[in-house]
């Protein structure tokens, strides 16, 4: 466990330091292929701070689904009534993940530029890659994305394969990670000659 915990750990995930210096290419909403998602200008994703006090991006996913690729982000925002939701310290309550962009038809390094792009764009904000997380009166959160710039494919291509490379290398190791953590789990249980039922009560206490 040791060993393979040191080899995740050793591999540098941080996408900027493979792809850096870049020059600017397309911003999202210029890529071919885009489209929004049904029934978006409904969603909170498409108000602006005049009907939502503080609104502002929380966390952006983007998924594969058949032929196309799905960006969604979460909403946060300052509620009228506080009592009334979980809010953090700050009094921001979240929405869960909706959908925010599509694409159609993306060829392969450009899907996979986008998945990995995008969300550390969105982490960093504060204008990197052209992205700012708050909305305005004018501007939309769906707005604020459609602009985030993504690097210029030529000239990175090689840096993004080695970064992907790295990155399936990691998710070999978690694997491994959690494929001896279960032997060692069994292991164990055989030694205290646990039966299912003790084995279930005591995962179920460790998931709390």
């Amino acid at each position: 466990m040791t060993n393979l915990r040191n080899q995740r750990n050793a591999l540098n995930l941080n996408i900027l330091d493979y792809i850096k210096p870049y020059e600017d290419g397309h911003v999202l909403a210029n890529l071919n292929g885009y489209q929004p998602p049904a029934e978006t200008s409904q969603t909170i994703l498409s108000e602006t701070t005049e009907s939502r006090d503080s609104l502002r991006v929380g966390s952006v996913q983007v998924e594969s689904s058949g032929a196309k690729l799905v960006i969604k982000m979460s909403a946060r925002y300052k509620p009228e009534n506080p009592e009334e939701y979980e809010t953090d310290r700050w009094g921001y309550t979240a929405t869960e993940l909706l959908p925010a962009m599509e694409f159609v038809g993306l060829d392969e390094k450009t899907r996979a530029l986008l998945e990995e792009f995008v969300p550390y764009a969105v982490e960093e904000a504060g204008g990197f890659a052209e992205f700012r997380e708050n909305a305005t009166t004018t501007k939309s959160l769906i707005d604020r994305l459609k602009t985030l710039t993504l690097p210029q494919m030529k000239g990175i291509e090689n840096d993004l394969e080695r970064y992907l490379k790295r990155k399936g290398e990691a998710k070999e190791l978690e694997k491994e990670l959690n494929e001896t953590n279960n032997e060692i789990d069994d292991i164990v249980y055989e030694l205290f000659n646990l039966v299912e039922e003790d084995v279930e009560i005591i995962e179920s206490s460790l998931d709390k």
